[in-house]
């Protein structure tokens, strides 16, 4: 979805359609976008111009992943800039991708208040997997927090999720513990073959133990395999990482939901309990 914007086309910028720049150059500036560097090409350049600054109007829309096309019929020019991907208007916080294949989003434009950075995330195109943004209070200091989860990838088997945690003024991230470091802290995991089935036992911490039955695949690992699902969720103001757990290459045993806390001492997300959960087979 798209905003489509008509201009009424100027002097200044009918030069980006095809001729050559005709206003004599006195300064080219620098341009950066919240911090980024702007890369423009063609040798066409922004330019001061008594006083002015001249930006080429094609390549920065199309920077911006917007389009631009020219009605010669009727003397304008047609812009289409993205719509925001994710929104929360409530507390005035939107998610911009930054460019767009039809494989994947390159980069997104996070806006907070008015006050916007350009963060070099990736997140998949497919439309069933858009990223989640939410607005949480994840250290219980009564101000929300940004949360954005995105999905870098999926496919049979396969599900790959990150997660961004940033201040709404300062867009200072607050780092998020890896859920796999804790998991292979606290869980233990052995794998037996009989002649007729898996017997799969695995251990969380000192006390939680569970012994789980499977048919006999044609191959099977020596111990649970973490790594192919990866999934961010919210509940409430609580943060969780589902990781499923495999024993073969199609064979999954369970998720291991680990629960993240906040931990003032070091301003970061810390795992705090992992909750194992077996699939019904």
């Amino acid at each position: 979805m798209v905003k489509k914007l008509t201009v009424i086309l100027f002097a200044i910028v009918f030069t980006t359609f095809g001729a050559c720049w005709a206003i004599a150059e006195e300064q080219v500036p620098a341009m950066t976008l919240n911090g980024e560097p702007l890369h423009f090409v063609n040798n066409v350049h922004p330019i001061i111009q008594n006083g002015s600054i001249l930006v080429p109007l094609r390549q920065f829309t199309e920077i911006l992943g917007g389009q631009i096309n020219w009605n010669s019929s009727t003397n304008t020019v047609d812009i289409e800039i993205p719509h925001a991907i994710a929104s929360n208007p409530q507390n005035r916080v939107f998610l911009y991708p930054f460019e767009y294949s039809k494989a994947a989003y390159q980069g997104f434009i996070l806006e907070s208040n008015g006050q916007r950075k350009y963060f070099d995330w990736e997140n998949t195109a497919n439309p069933s997997f858009i990223p989640q943004l939410e607005c949480l209070d994840i250290n219980y200091d009564d101000k929300n927090e940004i949360v954005v989860i995105l999905c870098k990838g999926t496919g049979t088997g396969v599900a790959q999720y990150e997660i961004h945690i940033l201040d709404m003024e300062t867009f200072e991230e607050i780092p998020v513990e890896n859920p796999l470091d804790y998991i292979n802290q606290e869980v233990r995991t052995s794998i037996t073959k009989t002649s007729t089935e898996l017997l799969i036992d695995i251990k969380i911490g000192d006390n939680e133990s569970h012994l789980c039955r499977r048919e006999l695949p044609v191959s099977a690992n020596e111990n649970i395999y973490f790594g192919n699902i990866i999934r961010y969720e919210t509940e409430g103001p609580n943060i969780y990482c589902t990781v499923a757990g495999q024993y073969s290459p199609a064979g999954f045993v369970g998720d291991f939901r680990v629960y993240y806390e906040y931990d003032p001492a070091t301003n970061e997300m810390k795992a705090s309990k992992v909750v194992f959960e077996e699939y019904d087979i």
